[in-house]
């Protein structure tokens, strides 16, 4: 028999899960029951599954799997047996290509569906899903495959499959891969069809966190999300319409912190669509996660709003902060409490640093959230997470330590941002920001007088190594800090013209209309007029974080 329905391989996966899902004594019952689809198909199919389970080290699925097939080969009919041998000894799928791919097409879209719903390995179900879809599209285009629509949606949950394993591991080139997926899927799509939609909100969700460019990057993102919008519309598909809002809002706030001349609006943008996507999940019963997103989401862009006061702003952020863990719990969803966690400690810095209440108290409570989040975040299963919240355990302890211990709390910090470098190797950018907090850390740890040769020749480094792979182009008023920053540490170093140079640079971006704070801080830190430089006070970063 040679397979021509795609719906029937659907029908052999599910079988075989049931199957491993079931008690020994329910196994010839599952059998009896879909009697239908007992065939040479399915036992190709089972082997298959077989050699993927031994793959991720399941030798017990491994054993079973075959088990089962070698008793359906020898009960089957005649016939089908004989069939199997044939196929089997002259490799039938050389023969019938097609077949071949929807099988690969339905085993990749089978362990999507197990990391989806979180059984098992999450990373490895989301590389076999990636390993099965790809030789799937090696043999299937478009043009050739017997059912166009489920080549649609394999290709844009490849995409999601891509986006998803780059949330875990970090490498910039699957998000690429999940670009063209994307892309290949627009080809094809109709336009302004709710299939269309939902690859245009994916492919924004890609522009979002994808390397280099951010600017390009996010406007694209911001083109995509709108292009959604034209069929998600709030009176035909609410919640829908408000999901793209929620994403809408993470790119105009991701724009707001690149310091371009709309940083301000962008940033009242990213309010206003979270305000929207409330309109719709307003109920906390109803709609826990979406209401706790929403919240976190508020908190982070009124710590980071350019308008207003910035104390009460920071008091608003913490005020969301702390509604939306009052949903979102350690034992209902580990992951997204650590990381409202991390970010409920970086306010908390913010506000020690200027806003209201005991900055120590502050502090205190700053640290004191990073390590819960610590208890969820171990380097070996979240190792992303867990450097970047080494990271901004830095930036607490390294501010800290201006109130109280300072060595103490500098040497805590440098650890910190030593322990996260490794993993950033291959993400540029947030390597930059780690680099530029150790390089202040050091430069700071040498002006309390502990070897200021050694640790501003390291500070100097690191603020060199951050410059080395960052633009003015691609990250203005970082690169604007990171000069300001390295200036103070030649200036403290003794190497005058150079530290007046870097200052000279920084004020290419730190203009008087888009950064008058900056603008201000860089001339005191330079004295154009007599060529002598003032020590200037720390610059402060944005809250970098995702939605």
């Amino acid at each position: 028999m040679i397979y021509q329905n795609p719906e029937r391989s659907r029908k052999y996966l599910f079988l075989i899960e049931q199957l491993l899902r079931s008690y020994q004594g329910q196994h010839q019952s599952i059998l009896d029951d879909n009697s239908e689809l007992l065939d040479s198909e399915l036992i190709e199919i089972m082997r298959q599954r077989a050699e993927a389970e031994k793959n991720m080290g399941n030798i017990q699925n491994y054993e079973f799997l075959n088990s089962i097939a070698d008793r359906l080969n020898e009960t089957l009919p005649s016939s089908f047996s004989s069939n199997l041998d044939i196929y089997t000894k002259a490799n039938k799928y050389l023969d019938s290509p097609l077949e071949f791919g929807i099988i690969q097409l339905n085993l990749g879209a089978n362990f999507y569906e197990k990391y989806d719903n979180r059984w098992g390995n999450i990373l490895v179900n989301l590389e076999e899903a990636i390993n099965f879809f790809e030789q799937g599209f090696l043999i299937l285009s478009y043009e050739n495959t017997p059912d166009q629509k489920m080549w649609l949606s394999c290709i844009n949950i490849l995409g999601v499959c891509y986006f998803e394993k780059y949330q875990i591991k970090g490498n910039s080139n699957d998000i690429e891969k999940a670009i063209k997926a994307y892309g290949s899927a627009l080809n094809y799509y109709p336009e302004n069809t709710l299939e269309w939609a939902m690859v245009q909100l994916n492919l924004g969700n890609s522009y979002c966190v994808r390397q280099g460019k951010p600017l390009e990057n996010l406007t694209k993102a911001i083109k995509c999300y709108k292009n959604s919008l034209r069929v998600r519309k709030q009176e035909t598909y609410p919640t829908e319409w408000a999901d793209v809002q929620i994403n809408l809002a993470l790119a105009y706030y991701r724009r707001g912190l690149l310091g371009h001349s709309q940083n301000a609006e962008d940033l009242e943008q990213a309010i206003e669509c979270s305000k929207r996507a409330l309109r719709v999940y307003d109920d906390s019963s109803k709609y826990p996660k979406r209401w706790a997103q929403l919240q976190h989401n508020l908190g982070l862009s009124y710590s980071d709003r350019r308008k207003g006061k910035s104390a009460d702003n920071i008091e608003l952020a913490i005020d969301y902060f702390n509604q939306s863990l009052t949903v979102t719990t350690k034992e209902a969803d580990p992951y997204q409490w650590a990381q409202r966690q991390r970010t409920l400690g970086v306010v908390y810095r913010q506000r020690a640093q200027g806003g209201r209440g005991d900055s120590i108290t502050s502090f205190k409570l700053g640290i004191e959230c990073h390590e819960k989040a610590l208890l969820v975040f171990n380097q070996e299963k979240y190792p992303v997470a867990w450097a970047e919240t080494q990271h901004t355990l830095a930036e607490c302890y390294r501010s800290f330590a201006k109130l109280t211990k300072p060595r103490e709390n500098l040497k805590k910090a440098i650890a910190c941002g030593t322990q996260a470098i490794n993993q950033f190797q291959d993400n540029p950018q947030k390597l930059a920001t780690v680099k530029f907090e150790l390089g202040t850390c050091y430069k700071n740890l040498a002006s309390e007088g502990e070897e200021q040769e050694k640790n501003l020749t390291l500070a100097i480094k690191c603020y060199q190594d951050a410059l080395g792979v960052t633009s003015r182009e691609s990250k203005p008023s970082f690169w604007a800090d990171t000069k300001n920053s390295i200036a103070n540490a030649y200036q403290h170093n003794g190497q005058y013209q150079e530290a007046i140079n870097s200052y000279q640079d920084a004020l290419l971006v730190h203009t008087r209309d888009t950064f008058p704070t900056d603008y201000i801080r860089t001339l005191v830190n330079q004295d154009l007029r007599t060529g002598t430089i003032s020590s200037g006070g720390e610059c402060h970063l944005p809250l970098h974080m995702a939605f």
